[in-house]
């Protein structure tokens, strides 16, 4: 059970954290279940974890208030195939970060592509989607080529750190 108010939340992990975790989670979903205690007031969330999984896209519809997400790709989209149905994004989102690069995997790529097309559906208040890459990774290969053309009509949505 999280603090009623709480508003922010970040979890850090290590690729190979030292000395071994015990008794941690191995997907994504279950840090996201356990913020639901505070889907009523969570505004941000943050998971850098890249040894972290997801097996299946997140559902944060119920997340009201969440106007920031910063995660990896395959965790917000998942990682059983195949990825038949897409990610329930908070409907307030304004500001998506993905960590590592994004659309390295074609399944994301198209699903995320689909999502951006269609964001005043999906996060209507979506303006920001910014991308950082892994340390000493070219800019080029950070994201995918369809990700950039599918993001150009938005101009300024797509931010590259």
């Amino acid at each position: 059970m999280l603090p009623e108010a709480l508003e922010e939340i970040t979890i850090t992990q290590l690729a190979d954290p030292e000395p071994a975790l015990e008794e941690s989670p191995e997907y994504m979903e279950d840090y996201i279940l356990s913020c639901r205690s505070a889907g009523h007031s969570l505004q941000k969330i943050t998971i850098d974890s890249p040894s972290l999984a997801g097996k299946n896209p997140l559902k944060l519809r119920d997340f009201e208030c969440l106007t920031e997400l910063k995660l990896r790709d395959h965790q917000l989209f998942g990682m059983k195939t195949p990825r038949l149905q897409s990610v329930a994004l908070p409907p307030n989102l304004e500001r998506l970060v993905f960590v590592g690069g994004v659309g390295k995997d074609e399944e994301v790529c198209e699903l995320l592509c689909y999502t951006i097309e269609n964001k005043d559906i999906f996060a209507r208040k979506w303006v920001d989607l910014v991308v950082t890459g892994e340390a000493g990774e070219d800019a080029d290969y950070t994201v995918a080529e369809r990700i950039r053309e599918v993001c150009e009509p938005f101009g300024g949505f797509l931010k590259i750190q």
